[in-house]
Order: structure tokens, then C-alpha cells, then sequence
């Protein structure tokens, strides 16, 4: 963890949390991996109604060869979809997050942090990075950097984890699918910056 002080900025953020994947060992042990980092492995159910249920298992969360890899088994006909989320140790309020990852090129699975606008590219080809902007007056998407869209109404203001998740439930107006072969997203990294402010006396906080 580092912090980085702003000079009377509008708004910034006076800490970050970086979390290189690119050293990750394939088969390594992911809790205690993700866990120097401050993120968590989930392990719960999510019931649905009218579609399949689907099921995060710290079992899809694996240690890539440089990537923190999160799999949505391909559906077996069973109760459940089975798929991967990690999540932030801790809740923030306000805060940009930025996640470099490579798409799965299996259809039928829902990867978030979600942005709906049609890329001009294949994510699955190569790694991009996905940032959010979240301050007290917009939120704000970018996608390598280059901002897509601000939003300036009902912007959340109450404190949150940060989640990174694959699933898939099988709904035409959803998630599609389910999968009929495993889908795999590879993360590289994560940059968690916090500690929002207005005005921060110091060096100029380049996020």
C-alpha cells in the first residue's frame, strides 16, 4: 500500500492498493495469495426464480501463470451454474477501480464490473484495463483509459465492497447461456485507490 497526497485538487484519492497478478504462480494457493492484497474468495449461493441458479465456488478461482483466473464450469444439467467472484476485504466509500483482465471467449457467462456500451475490439484477445471512477458527484467508466461514459445522477452514496465476478443463470435477457464449455477470465491486475477528498494538501495526485 502507498498514498498519494493531491495539491488542491477538486477530488482525490490519498491511497491505493496495487495488486500485481503478474507473478502468480499456476496452481498456487489463491486464498492466501488474494488475501495479501486485501481481496476474498466468495462461497455462497445465489437462488433464482426464473432461471438456474447459480453458485460462486472458491473451487473456480484459480492462480494462472501471471493471472488470477475466475471459471464458470460449463452447466452439467444440475442445480446450479458454478461460477468465481473475489471481493475486497473491507468497504470504501468513494473510489476508482481499475482491473486489467482478459475476456473469456466462451458465450453465455456475465463478467462484471459491467459495461454495456459495444466495444470496437474483441476483449478476449488481448489484456485492457476497466476502470471506474467513483466520486461523490459522478461515476465515471474508461476502458484503456479512454473515458466511455460519466454519470452524474443517482450516483451510490453509501459505502461498498469492490466485486469482481463471472456467473451465469441461463437467461436469454441476461447472461445468455448457460455455457456449454468452461469460461475462463484471466485478471492481471487490480488498482483499488480510496481515502476521498476534496482538497489534500502535497504533491498533485496523477489517477
Amino acid at each position: 500500500m502507498r498514498r498519494i497526497q493531491g495539491l488542491r485538487a477538486f477530488w482525490c484519492f490519498t491511497t491505493l492498493v496495487q495488486a500485481d497478478f503478474s507473478s502468480a504462480t499456476a496452481g498456487g494457493n489463491a486464498e492466501s495469495y488474494l488475501d495479501q492484497f486485501g481481496l476474498q474468495i466468495s462461497d455462497y449461493p445465489v437462488d433464482e426464480k426464473n432461471a438456474i441458479s447459480h453458485y460462486f465456488s472458491p473451487d473456480n478461482v484459480a492462480l494462472g501463470a501471471g493471472s488470477v483466473d475466475l471459471t464458470v464450469r460449463a452447466y452439467d444439467g444440475g442445480e446450479y451454474v458454478y461460477g468465481a467472484e473475489i471481493v475486497t476485504a473491507d468497504t470504501t466509500l468513494y473510489g476508482s477501480l481499475r482491473t486489467v483482465l482478459k475476456s473469456s471467449t466462451t458465450g453465455g457467462v456475465c463478467e462484471g464490473m459491467f459495461f454495456y456500451l459495444p466495444f470496437d475490439f474483441d476483449p478476449s484477445e488481448d489484456y485492457h484495463e476497466y476502470r471506474i471512477d467513483w466520486t461523490e458527484s459522478s461515476t465515471t467508466f474508461y476502458v484503456d483509459g479512454v473515458q466511455k461514459v460519466q454519470h452524474t445522477t443517482n450516483v451510490p452514496y453509501l459505502a461498498t465492497l469492490g466485486v469482481w465476478n463471472v456467473w451465469s443463470n441461463g437467461d436469454p435477457y441476461w447472461s445468455a447461456g448457460p455455457p456449454t464449455a468452461d469460461s475462463v477470465t484471466h485478471i492481471r491486475s487490480i488498482e483499488m485507490y480510496s481515502g476521498y477528498a476534496k482538497e489534500v494538501e502535497g504533491t498533485v495526485c496523477d489517477v
